[in-house]
């Protein structure tokens, strides 16, 4: 059993134990949605509570440790990606913000994307790769996992946000 089921079946077991402790909703009566929020527990602690936050969005994607549509603090995910960029996925709606060096730019995309390609076997090559390269993020962090195509990011750079994307 991972690490990842065993917390969540003591944090379930805990909710369930004592119950919750806040929550709220609001429905959109524009577009239906619905949004849930609940606070299941905070325990005071030096510095951090350690809190349970979760939280309903009818209209996400996202599918967090609480299920699908449900996401909490837990479900926060921080990740370097191959390209020397940072994501952080926040919990709730699963937005992506992207943290780049502060001279970042596109050229450093299609640099990583040439790199990445001349790693490919000749036999795999085609438009068809290369266009899904730059359009798709996630194949291209998966592709440059596979041929070990990764640019670090240098201890004190600085990093800067860009974008905040959907889930």
């Amino acid at each position: 059993m991972g690490y990842r089921n065993i917390l969540k079946g003591l944090v379930i077991t805990y909710v369930i134990s004592i119950g919750y402790a806040h929550a709220q909703g609001v429905i959109n009566v524009q577009n239906g949605n619905i949004n849930l929020y609940f606070k299941d527990f905070s325990v005071p602690g030096h510095g951090y509570n350690l809190e349970l936050e979760r939280s309903f969005n009818s209209k996400s994607n996202f599918s967090g440790m609480f299920g699908h549509k449900w996401g909490s603090n837990f479900d926060t995910l921080f990740k370097v990606t191959p390209e020397g960029t940072v994501e952080i996925t926040e919990y709730g709606g699963g937005f992506k913000t992207t943290f780049s060096p502060e001279k970042y730019s596109q050229k450093n995309v299609t640099e990583f994307i040439n790199a990445l390609y001349d790693k490919v076997p000749p036999a795999s090559k085609s438009e068809k790769l290369k266009s899904s390269l730059k359009s798709d993020v996630e194949f291209r962090h998966k592709l440059a996992m596979e041929y070990k195509v990764i640019k670090p990011i240098d201890l004190g750079t600085k990093l800067i946000a860009n974008d905040r994307g959907p889930e």
